[in-house]
């Protein structure tokens, strides 16, 4: 159970964070793919939205990472046909309101040593990807 002094807190630290955000201008706000997202997190449209900072691919692809909101990302790639502002749209309407933490991926030092090890076979042999990737194959068979 919240205590007021933790609410208040909680109200102090939520208007310092706006009046940060006030004090940069408007020219020097980023407008990239996570500030739709936000928006669709806090169902809020300041920015209308725009297809080239963030089309409907990168917005599903986000969204896919979160586990519950698999099935409505699965509703629009089947829907492919639709605009980027018809699908903005479906989420912006259909996410639930709340913060999200979606982590993205990356690659693994595996995955980055196995390039690292094409990159040296191309080099050494001047071959192409496709190729320095069947020899490096071959030679774990070998081996």
């Amino acid at each position: 159970m919240t205590t007021v002094i933790e609410l208040l807190k909680d109200k102090n630290r939520i208007n310092s964070i706006k009046k940060v955000d006030e004090k940069i201008p408007d020219k020097e706000k980023k407008i990239n793919i996570f500030t739709y997202l936000l928006q669709i997190y806090e169902k809020t449209t300041k920015i209308p939205y725009d297809k080239r900072v963030a089309p409907a691919f990168l917005i599903t692809m986000w969204l896919s990472h979160e586990p519950d909101l698999i099935n409505l990302t699965q509703n629009m790639n089947l829907r492919h046909w639709l605009d980027d502002k018809d699908v903005y749209n479906y989420y912006f309407h259909t996410v639930p309101k709340g913060y999200r933490y979606i982590k993205w991926t990356k690659k693994d030092e595996k995955y980055l040593k196995e390039k690292q090890e094409i990159e040296e076979i191309m080099l050494e042999y001047n071959v192409s990807n496709r190729e320095a990737t069947m020899i490096k194959q071959h030679k774990e068979r070998i081996k």
